[in-house]
């Protein structure tokens, strides 16, 4: 009986350490995930050399080089400044009543809570060295604009600002209530240049 006894206890205790490594190795595992869910996490970044083609050394200069998605985390950003970026892009959102620098996930309402991303006012004020700042909207409900506009009114005029979004609508309303003439608007959807019916007639507006 006491031998029983033993291997009941030595089996609990067999039982109590496969679920620890399971739970371990789920940790680690998922760790990654909780990190990009949570906005905490670098987006990922590359930098190559490339060979210029000398019949088109003219055109270099005004060519711009955009590190996407680089302002969602003031590490990536930090370097892509040092690489030489011209553009900083910063998804935006907002975050328990704050605006901030990510991109929403599933159970939006969830990743908002949890956020642990950097604020956009950490982004602006870390991307200071970029030729221009790229805002792209995660949202486009009216109270989250009132307080993107609010928030470019006493900046915009410091640098060049690009707002890139899908809602047409959500760019107008932006351009309707700008401070500044450095804050352009892009509309992601096809590949042209053309002019866009604004409140005050005709906007000029590139579609991407």
């Amino acid at each position: 009986m006491g031998m029983a006894r033993l291997r009941r206890g030595r089996l609990r205790w067999a039982i109590a350490g496969g679920l620890v490594i399971a739970l371990v190795v789920a940790g680690v595992v998922a760790w990654p995930y909780v990190q990009r869910y949570t906005g905490s996490a670098p987006p990922s970044q590359f930098y190559d050399k490339v060979q210029l083609e000398p019949e088109l050394a003219r055109d270099y200069p005004r060519v711009l080089g955009v590190a996407h998605n680089a302002g969602n985390n003031l590490g990536t950003l930090s370097t892509a400044l040092h690489y030489g970026a011209d553009v900083m892009e910063i998804d935006v959102m907002s975050a328990r009543g704050q605006l901030v620098a990510g991109r929403d996930h599933w159970w939006g309402w969830l990743a908002r809570q949890v956020f642990r991303g950097p604020t956009l006012v950490q982004a602006w004020d870390g991307a200071t060295d970029a030729e221009i700042i790229k805002l792209d909207l995660m949202q486009t409900d009216r109270g989250f604009l009132d307080d993107l506009a609010a928030f470019l009114a006493p900046r915009a005029g410091s640098r060049r600002v690009m707002i890139a979004s899908r809602d047409m609508s959500a760019l107008l309303y932006l351009h309707s209530r700008r401070t500044s003439s450095r804050l352009g608007v892009v509309s992601v959807r096809r590949a042209t240049s053309r002019r866009c019916p604004g409140p005050d007639g005709v906007i000029e507006c590139l579609t991407v």
